[in-house]
């Protein structure tokens, strides 16, 4: 019998009129994302550090949309969406992540999956009405 891993993280649609920020992180496009800490952490609470952490940005409102899981081989990925349209701050990217841009919803799906955008990022527009 295989024993499944189980992670649960964050991904935040981060929206500014009709575009969407994206950060790169090695060559890959990406929401701003990370993990749930098991202690003393919810779900909004992991979505406002992560957006903290990885952009600067400080969110108004958190609009939960819902969650989407990703199976691998031993592991599983829960990931809970949370839109942010009202933020305050500018863009400081963390070590993490090299470049950011801004694209509508049409320029992220005409992007190849895995190689140019991470499939997660793809799955939650497709599954998610933003």
């Amino acid at each position: 019998m295989q024993i499944m891993k189980i992670e649960e993280g964050v991904i935040l649609v981060v929206k500014r009129g009709e575009k969407f920020l994206l950060l790169k992180r090695a060559e890959e496009l990406e929401f701003p994302t990370g993990k749930v800490e098991k202690k003393n952490s919810s779900m909004e609470h992991a979505a406002w550090r992560e957006l903290q952490e990885e952009t600067g940005l400080y969110p108004s409102k958190l609009e939960y949309l819902g969650s989407f899981e990703r199976k691998e081989k031993n592991k599983i990925s829960i990931f809970h969406a949370f839109l942010v349209e009202k933020f305050a701050g500018e863009i400081k990217l963390s070590e993490e992540h090299s470049d950011f841009c801004w694209l509508t919803k049409e320029e992220i799906l005409r992007k190849k999956p895995s190689e140019e955008i991470s499939i997660d990022s793809i799955t939650l527009l497709k599954k998610f009405k933003v």
